[in-house]
């Protein structure tokens, strides 16, 4: 087998799924600064990602770009709302300091958590 194909990551998707967790929110608030935590309970979050190994290690997220392997990143509130109620979150498969593609992206909507379709999914399905 090529090494290049049996090193990309598996990925499921599941769009039809949605995640909330009562209990973590009736004991954190959810904000930018929470919500990859709140994220983590959920079962798309890979337990084996970056972001899992820099939290054991007590190191901040921007040691990222340094690794390669999947990691998650909360994209910017670019619509400036407060208080905010969509979070965007990408999973990406980091190969280089400058090169990471995403593999799904994930929001964050009035505390519930959501899978995005991707484009294929969204143009081949049936209204």
């Amino acid at each position: 087998m090529d090494a290049s194909i049996a090193a990309v990551p598996r990925h499921t998707d599941d769009y039809n799924a949605s995640y909330r967790d009562n209990v973590w929110l009736g004991q954190f608030p959810l904000d930018h600064q929470s919500v990859l935590y709140y994220f983590a309970g959920s079962p798309w979050y890979d337990k084996s990602c970056n972001n899992e190994i820099l939290k054991m290690q007590r190191r901040p997220l921007e040691h990222l770009q340094g690794m390669t392997g999947i990691e998650y990143e909360l994209q910017p509130n670019e619509a400036k709302q407060l208080p905010q109620v969509l979070y965007v979150i990408h999973k990406k498969n980091r190969t280089g300091p400058r090169t990471a593609n995403v593999m799904a992206v994930y929001y964050v909507l009035d505390r519930t958590i959501y899978q995005a379709p991707n484009t294929y999914t969204l143009l081949t399905s049936r209204l």
